[in-house]
């Protein structure tokens, strides 16, 4: 005890004891290493040797590999193999691990597939949905134009409701235009629309607003707001039932027990016009 209050009447002993906290504090976190040159060298090759595989479980394991080395080079070799499989499981299964492997390249991929493979697309809506929520899970300004591009020439639901889903990732200005426009569109002369749930719950992920689901509320409020409006980093606090209802669209099918649901199946729409609830079976992953 007395050797304590001699250290305590010293003033460079207070000083380090009063800034110790904030100097390591001030350190520096180390971010966690990505995979060494020789595990991106392997995985690729594993990679390429799977899809020289004629069975397609073994395709599919290597697609399931590759996810668990997310990096750049991967990225593009898996685009490269699993994209062109004639197999639609396996190239469901490719999309769907570029859309978790949150890399540059993987974005890339996935966008130059739907733009090469536009017809193809539009004759398997499943497939489809699967592409654009997997572009969607990127959260990236540059997939917008993509996101937008003929919007509602697409007929099948679940297509339309995963590009505005998937807008309602990207946290920009830009996203609330874009939904705001396709709103306007949508609505028609009395404002209401079969997509105004889908709209409504991404322009509240993105304003942390709720103008309900009538185009003209939310064209009137973007008027009021748009030379001001700012987008923060991360969504507020949603109303339960909305919160709900997205959490439910990106969550994993293995996140969702005793739904039952296959991936890329997307929404019941059925159900939803039938109720007039919003978020009756929003697609999964």
């Amino acid at each position: 005890m007395l050797l304590l209050l001699r250290l305590l009447c010293c003033p460079l002993f207070v000083v380090l004891l009063l800034t110790a906290p904030a100097l390591s504090q001030d350190e520096p976190t180390e971010k966690p290493a990505g995979p060494s040159p020789e595990q991106i060298e392997a995985a690729v090759k594993q990679l390429k040797l799977g899809f020289e595989s004629k069975e397609v479980p073994v395709r599919l394991d290597a697609v399931k590999e590759a996810l668990k080395t997310s990096c750049e080079e991967v990225a593009k070799a898996l685009g490269k193999y699993g994209l062109r499989d004639k197999e639609v499981n396996v190239k469901q299964a490719t999309i769907k691990s570029l859309g978790h492997m949150l890399v540059p390249a993987a974005l890339e991929e996935l966008l130059d597939h739907g733009r090469l493979a536009k017809r193809d697309l539009e004759d398997d809506p499943a497939t489809h949905t699967l592409l654009i929520k997997s572009i969607g899970r990127h959260d990236s300004e540059e997939a917008i134009p993509y996101l937008i591009k003929d919007l509602f020439s697409v007929k099948d639901r679940r297509v339309v409701q995963a590009r505005i889903l998937s807008l309602g990732r990207v946290r920009s200005v830009d996203s609330v235009e874009a939904l705001i426009s396709m709103s306007r569109k949508a609505g028609g002369r009395r404002g209401n629309s079969p997509h105004g749930e889908d709209l409504r719950l991404a322009l509240c992920v993105l304003t942390g607003v709720d103008n309900g689901a009538q185009s003209s509320k939310w064209s009137a409020w973007w008027n009021d707001n748009k030379k001001t409006l700012e987008i923060s980093k991360d969504p507020a606090p949603l109303p339960r039932s909305l919160a709900k209802q997205w959490d439910r669209y990106w969550a994993d099918p293995k996140e969702k027990a005793g739904e039952g649901e296959e991936e890329g199946e997307g929404d019941k729409s059925k159900d939803r016009k039938r109720k007039g609830k919003p978020g009756k079976g929003q697609g999964d992953d």
